[in-house]
């Protein structure tokens, strides 16, 4: 539940990379995973506090702010910008 990465997959073109770049590639992929672990959180918990009756508006802010929990909606933006700028440019 702490958003740890327990294994990362490589692909057999990571051959054409070089150490650091292999490195910044696992980082980015690893950080990127984290966020989508804890946005599973987010979704977990929100979808509990509206059984309970709570303000989605209130459980959102406390998610978010309070515990550091990014919404689902935000990771799939942040990752939608990364594979768009990081992959999708390089190819072009």
């Amino acid at each position: 539940m702490g958003g740890q990465v327990l294994r990362v997959s490589l692909s057999p073109t990571v051959t054409s990379l070089t150490e650091s770049a292999l490195a910044d590639e696992i980082l980015l992929l690893a950080s990127i995973s984290r966020l989508q672990a804890l946005a599973g959180q987010h979704a977990i918990i929100a979808a509990l506090m509206g059984r309970l009756g709570r303000d989605p508006a209130a459980t959102l802010s406390f998610l978010e702010r309070d515990l550091g929990l990014p919404s689902p909606q935000s990771v799939t933006e942040v990752r939608a910008e990364v594979f768009a700028n990081r992959y999708y440019s390089d190819s072009a």
